[in-house]
């Protein structure tokens, strides 16, 4: 993948401006063989061929914030959610262009994760409020003289809470059930959860009932298990589909 993929546009929110592919280059032959396509380390070479502005579309869709850096810590791309992580500011902010923490203790221990991943090595570093950011080295960016890094954020409350949403609207939940079901996803008792909604917690068990009889889940154990499963959506995907209603 080439270095243009990383460019960083402030005034995009994100999105880079990227050279077009030559024709032959954006799919793979279709008389190639599976075993063809499939490179070895088991992923499609098309996407290596795929449009510049595809997988920019693609990592704009992703529920995690994605950010790569150089070696000082510069910025040289952010899809989507990453760009809007950087501007709230609750856990990561730009400066001059530089990716900072909440604090220097953060903001070195970030440093330490780029200094390794930029060497090739995988990491996870904890940052403010518990919140996680996971240090990946690009390829062939070790051997560069400026290399650079890949960050994943943690991922955001809002992308848990859509996933919520489908699932409760594919399994005709009503919207108490909804946010009972939001609550013990999020760890909490029957009983905290009836404390959250101002309800008995008797009627906080009635609705886990109809919960477990709707989505055909034969505990709660099993429930948050298949909750935590859940496909990782983008927020953004809730508010294009109500502009459409």
């Amino acid at each position: 993948m080439s270095r243009e993929l990383f460019e960083w546009s402030q005034s995009g929110g994100g999105n880079a401006q990227l050279p077009a592919r030559a024709p032959e280059q954006t799919a793979v032959k279709a008389t190639d063989r599976v075993g063809d396509v499939l490179d070895q380390s088991g992923s499609f070479r098309e996407m290596a061929c795929t449009s510049a502005e595809m997988l920019l579309s693609i990592l704009d869709e992703l529920c995690f914030g994605i950010l790569v850096v150089g070696k000082q810590r510069h910025l040289s791309y952010a899809n989507r959610l990453g760009a809007q992580e950087l501007r709230c500011g609750n856990v990561l902010h730009l400066e001059r262009d530089r990716v900072e923490a909440t604090d220097s203790s953060a903001t070195a221990a970030l440093q330490r994760a780029i200094d390794a991943a930029c060497r090739g090595r995988h990491g996870c570093t904890v940052l403010a409020e518990g919140k996680m950011v996971a240090s990946l080295p690009i390829q062939g960016e070790r051997d560069n003289e400026n290399p650079r890094a890949l960050l994943i954020l943690d991922r955001g409350a809002a992308s848990r809470s859509l996933g919520f949403v489908f699932f409760a609207q594919a399994h005709g939940l009503t919207s108490k059930e909804q946010q009972v079901l939001t609550g013990l996803a999020d760890g909490a008792s029957v009983e905290e959860v009836a404390t959250r909604l101002d309800c008995a917690v008797n009627t906080a068990r009635t609705h886990v009932r109809n919960i477990l009889a709707k989505t055909a889940q034969a505990n709660l154990r099993r429930l948050t298990s298949r909750l935590g499963r859940l496909p990782a959506l983008c927020p953004r995907v809730l508010d294009r589909q109500s502009q459409g209603a």
